[in-house]
């Protein structure tokens, strides 16, 4: 006779074990499914409250969408940024956010790790799968968390739950690197030789064995410089700090003149939060702020 006792497929991620589930995977998602097999059977174990608590709620019936792929970060936090990091201390950044959670399960932060890590290498079936394993859910799709304010005050947006209900807040520069982020120091100094080279025309001979700027030939004109502002400037030669008066309005090549006065003559390239400044422009333009060190590269 028939029988009325059903049971799951076998074939179904979301009733699968995690070591089961690694099996399925990719093979460059094997050592990472297995790596943390044993955290996933902590989640199912120490999720699973007593039989028949209405808290709990199946993993099929708890809101959840599949995951995208993750949307760009203009920026980087500016919280916790004073100025825009490196691919380096971007790293450093992100071991520190999994390191401090101190909400949540553990052996779940874990896994959301290896999430980010494949959505940050483009892998969006293997984050899929994994949060299949771990039995965790993504109401929006969407696996940062943003801060949505409207009329009824503020609330938050997109963020994964586990099989308790409690949410695991994401920032988005955890799962996407940010537009702004700086080059290593060693390609800063790169783009600043390219940057002189370019500029060998810019000099000739003032007579007096030294060299002057082409353009501060034939000034005579003159012009509104603005408020006077002090700008300190960090040379790269000596690691020491230069202090010069200029302008509002006056343009870069004046500041560099007068760094390059104090750097014994010597050719100066500034920069300013990774790039290059144009010395036909101020700085004001070009989104320097009072107060800001700027790097002034000395060269022979």
């Amino acid at each position: 006779m028939g029988c009325c006792t059903s049971r799951p497929s076998p074939s179904d991620p979301a009733d699968q074990p995690l070591s089961v589930a690694a099996q399925n995977a990719p093979a460059s998602h094997s050592a990472a499914f297995a790596r943390h097999d044993r955290a996933a059977s902590h989640v199912s174990h120490t999720s699973m409250g007593r039989p028949g608590d209405p808290s709990l709620h199946s993993f099929s019936t708890r809101p959840n969408k599949p995951i995208r792929p993750p949307s760009p970060v203009l920026r980087c936090p500016p919280e916790r940024a004073l100025q825009p990091w490196t691919p380096t201390q971007l790293a450093r950044e992100r071991d520190a956010f999994f390191e401090t959670r101190v909400t949540g399960d553990p052996a779940v932060w874990n896994a959301v790790r290896v999430i980010c890590e494949m959505l940050r290498n483009g892998d969006v079936d293997g984050a899929q799968g994994m949060m299949d394993a771990v039995g965790l859910t993504c109401p929006t799709g969407r696996i940062k968390s943003d801060k949505i304010r409207g009329r009824d005050g503020e609330r938050k947006k997109g963020g994964i739950f586990d099989e308790q209900g409690r949410g695991y807040d994401i920032p988005g520069w955890i799962v996407k690197d940010p537009d702004d982020l700086l080059p290593e120091p060693q390609a800063m100094e790169k783009l600043a030789l390219d940057s002189v080279s370019d500029d060998e025309d810019d000099w000739t001979d003032d007579g007096e064995g030294g060299k002057k700027r082409r353009d501060e030939k034939g000034k005579g004109r003159a012009e509104s410089v603005g408020d006077m502002v002090k700008v300190r400037a960090r040379l790269s030669d000596r690691g020491s700090d230069v202090i010069v008066d200029i302008g509002t309005n006056q343009k870069v090549r004046a500041l560099v003149k007068r760094i390059s006065d104090q750097a014994d003559g010597k050719k100066v390239k500034l920069m300013y939060l990774g790039k290059i400044l144009a010395e036909d422009r101020s700085l004001a333009d070009q989104g320097w702020q009072p107060g800001h060190v700027i790097n002034a590269l000395v060269f022979e």
